[in-house]
């Protein structure tokens, strides 16, 4: 595995953060989810710096990022990936168009479709942070 197609998979990871971070603060209308949103945030935040980090440091370690962990870290990322995606999938926000009217049947939506998938993103989220504290374990094998 090269570094490059580490890289890839790391960027991808950030711009699939970056995105739902977006779509997230955009949720003005889920008041009685706000901390979950919040602490979802603040994953998927945490998410973007560590893969963001990890960018960097294969920018300088180049090369010298051993094959099987080179491979780990490519797994890990994909994996984020997949969970970001289907955070992303369950974020009502797709059915409200900030530039359209502020329907009352589009907030009753919203929040229904929430109150359905709050309990798969809650499982995601505890899988991000398992996530996480695998590919910054694999990270900090690298540097050291």
């Amino acid at each position: 595995m090269d570094p490059l197609s580490v890289a890839a998979s790391i960027i991808a990871v950030v711009g699939a953060a970056r995105s739902i971070g977006k779509a997230i603060s955009k949720l003005k209308i889920l008041s009685d989810a706000s901390g979950e949103l919040y602490a979802l945030h603040n994953e998927i935040s945490d998410i973007q710096m560590v893969f963001r980090s990890a960018s960097d440091l294969i920018e300088i370690e180049g090369c010298r990022i051993p094959p099987t962990h080179a491979k780990d870290l490519i797994t890990l990322s994909q994996r984020a990936k997949s969970k970001l995606l289907e955070i992303e999938s369950l974020i009502p926000c797709q059915l409200n168009d900030p530039q359209g009217s502020d329907s009352g049947t589009q907030v009753k939506v919203a929040r229904l479709k929430w109150l359905v998938g709050r309990h798969r993103v809650q499982s995601l989220q505890e899988e991000l942070r398992s996530l996480r504290s695998t590919f910054t374990a694999k990270l900090t094998a690298i540097a050291t």
